[in-house]
């Protein structure tokens, strides 16, 4: 006979039955699979009477392992039936049943031998032997087809922990203190699992169950410790001490092969504990602590076995108070002269760069209670600035300063009145940066993990900071400096003094006076009563007297009515080339008040500019008391034929005096008429118009042969 079973078989009879093939009476395979992928029993003799049936186990390389012989006549004896699994169909009187291990090859792939189940008399023969089963995993593994992995929910950072009073009071460190560990405000950490987690109950008689344990600082002992009743359903499970275990979406657990394998019980698992209400029940203002939770899985059904998911320790901060400044913060020059380091421009002192400054911050509170830090972190727990001294920032750690020292600072948590101090704040290198003001202030904050302090500022101060260096050249004037000015004397140009006070009523300058000497400001040529501070050009601040540095004395007062006259500035232009100089040109920058322009403010003499040739072809005057030519007025010869240009021999501003050719805008072209200069020439510039300020000159020189000679600044 033969029957569609479809991958399996029920052998009724004995329960040990290892993998098998069945065999006729005559020797013929009863047993195989087709290509449709069902497996067929054929060939298998049926008897009127009673048989005997033999099975025969049969090992590695066809060794028979066991026989055995039985006859359903005996009295007391088994019969033995094939059964249909799927239909439930007995096919009795199966004379040879011979069982060995093989592969049987499915629609699906290849299976190796069979698997047996069930209990005497009745064994489950699975034909070919279905996969392993398959469960959630369990809890805090990856052992199943879920993620059982437990992470705790809780924002935490790394930070500095304090020293309590001593160990417990008024918390416990278990030997952090003084050292960066994790640290939290937040007051209860959630354990969750990944997804579901198998070993749970099927009914309230099993034994599943959690317990959790919450240490203390020493990691032995334990706050707090909460065993669930059984895990057999979704619930919450709470108790007094604030800890809560909450089981979701329950549910069988039975790998797909319920008739096979022990159907087991999944849910996902939430712990919390209330951190707060835990330390609070011990009088404890925060501390160290770590949670472990265990899962010990139902006997019945997953063998009673423990998995266990311990956190790592953590601080918790109550985070009672934020770090303030009760006292003051001030900042002064140094107190060592020789770390004071200034320059001086038209008789105006300024610090430059590598000058010190002391910075003192009193009355600093509550820096490290319970933890010390920054932002969740360790980078610093106390910062200074000093931006408009042009000092570098500092965030620093009072533990451990790079700069300065904390007066008085320990690690106890209840560190209050702290005093820092910084004696050597030098001003940052720098070839760009000014500062003319008196709003200069210097800054301290101090922080903890979760919160600063308010910014304390020092008093405002007034100073003045030039660290742009002369960048003047021999054709270029940038008026960032004084290396090329030059004081006019009675008989002779000399050296400018930057040291000395500008001076009033001055002698020897070209024209009609009054006169005083011109002042350099920020990089600008002005009317000394006009020098300004760094908010603008239109902020003025003549009187100086009050402003820091005075190292070499108070500085000047530029207010006063003899410097709101005709202001004047000297210095040569000079080439290396022995060439005849016919011509040249001026570029000027700046602002030039109502005249709008260099050429407007020269045509209407709001701005003079004398020429003096240092030296000159045979007939032309030259030298220290040669006649000055004009480039401001009219143009060039423009007195001819009746007052032509004759070398400046007609006087000062006399139409023989005037050079100028043309020009455009702050552009101006000028010659020096029958007789090129020499070596360069000498320029007298006049501020006439209080509103002119000139930020820089360049000159381009054009000799005989048409070639050119400049050197420019910007």
């Amino acid at each position: 006979m033969s029957h569609n079973i479809q991958t399996s078989l029920v052998v009724k009879g004995r329960q040990d039955l290892p993998p098998f093939r069945a065999i006729s009476n005559n020797g013929v395979d009863a047993f195989a699979v087709g290509s449709d992928g069902y497996v067929y029993i054929y060939n298998v003799d049926v008897a009127s009477t009673s048989p005997t049936y033999s099975f025969l186990v049969l090992g590695a390389g066809g060794k028979i392992e066991y026989t055995s012989m039985f006859s359903t006549s005996t009295p007391g004896g088994s019969s033995l039936d094939v059964v249909d699994y799927s239909t439930g169909t007995t096919f009795s009187n199966v004379e040879n049943i011979i069982f060995r291990g093989g592969v049987v090859t499915t629609p699906s792939g290849t299976a190796s031998g069979v698997l047996t189940t069930g209990t005497s008399p009745t064994v489950t023969v699975w034909i070919p032997a279905p996969p392993q089963a398959v469960y959630a995993s369990h809890f805090n593994t990856t052992d199943g087809n879920t993620t059982g992995t437990v992470t705790r929910s809780l924002s935490t950072a790394t930070v500095r922990i304090s020293t309590p009073t001593s160990e417990g009071t008024p918390f416990e460190t278990g030997g952090w203190a003084g050292t960066n560990q994790l640290a939290t405000t937040s007051t209860t950490p959630v354990f969750n699992t990944g997804g579901l987690v198998t070993g749970f109950s099927a009914n309230s008689g099993g034994d599943a169950r959690i317990i959790v344990d919450v240490f203390k600082a020493d990691g032995t002992s334990t706050f707090s410790t909460y065993t669930t009743p059984t895990l057999y359903q979704n619930a919450t499970h709470t108790d007094s001490a604030g800890i809560s275990v909450t089981i979701g979406s329950y549910a069988a657990d039975d790998s797909g092969f319920p008739a096979i394998y022990t159907t087991k019980y999944k849910a996902t698992v939430s712990v919390s504990v209330n951190m707060a209400t835990i330390f609070s029940a011990y009088s404890l203002d925060g501390g160290r602590y770590h949670v472990r939770i265990k899962f010990i899985t139902d006997t019945v059904t997953d063998g009673g076995t423990t998995y266990t998911a311990t956190s790592s320790s953590v601080f918790y901060d109550t985070n009672l108070s934020t770090p303030s400044i009760s006292g003051s913060t001030t900042i002064i020059e140094s107190t060592n002269s020789s770390n004071i380091l200034t320059k001086h421009i038209s008789g105006v002192e300024y610090y430059i760069t590598g000058s010190q400054f002391e910075l003192t911050t009193t009355g600093i509170d509550d820096l490290n209670q319970n933890t010390q830090g920054y932002g969740s972190g360790t980078t610093k727990n106390f910062t200074i600035t000093g931006t408009n001294y042009n000092l570098p920032s500092y965030n620093l750690q009072a533990w451990s300063p790079s700069v300065g020292t904390f007066s008085g600072w320990s690690n106890i948590y209840t560190l209050t009145g702290v005093t820092f101090s910084y004696t050597s704040w030098a001003i940052s290198s720098s070839s760009t940066y000014r500062y003319r003001g008196s709003a200069a202030v210097a800054t301290s904050q101090d922080f903890d993990p979760w919160g600063s302090s308010s910014i304390s500022n020092s008093t405002s101060a007034s100073i003045l900071i030039d660290q742009v260096s002369d960048n003047s050249t021999r054709l270029g004037e940038s008026f960032n400096g004084e290396t090329e000015r030059l004081i006019r004397g009675a008989s002779s140009y000399t050296s400018w003094d930057s040291t000395a006070t500008l001076g009033t009523s001055i002698s020897n300058q070209t024209g009609t006076g009054p006169f005083c000497d011109a002042c350099l400001v920020g990089g600008y040529l002005v009317r000394p009563d006009k020098y300004w501070l760094s908010a603008g050009l239109s902020t003025l601040q003549p009187n100086l007297t009050s402003y820091k540095p005075d190292k070499n004395g108070t500085n000047p007062d530029y207010s006063g009515s003899g410097y709101q006259t005709t202001s004047t500035y000297h210095r040569k232009f000079y080439t290396a080339s022995s060439l005849n100089i016919s011509s040249f040109q001026i570029v000027f920058s700046g602002s030039f008040g109502s005249s709008g322009n260099a050429l407007t403010a020269l045509s209407s003499s709001q701005m003079k500019v004398y020429i003096r040739r240092v030296d000159c072809v045979t007939g032309g005057d030259f030298g220290f008391s040669a006649n000055p030519l004009a480039l401001h007025g009219g143009l060039y010869n423009s007195g001819s034929p009746a007052n032509p240009f004759n070398d400046g021999a007609s006087g000062v501003d006399t139409q023989g005096s005037l050079i100028r050719t043309g020009g455009s805008s702050n552009t101006v072209n000028a010659t020096f008429g029958t007789y090129a200069a020499k070596t360069g020439f000498w320029m007298e510039l006049q501020i006439v118009d209080p509103d002119i300020k000139i930020d820089y000159i360049n000159v381009t020189l054009t000799f005989a042969n048409s070639t050119t000679d400049s050197a420019p600044v910007t």
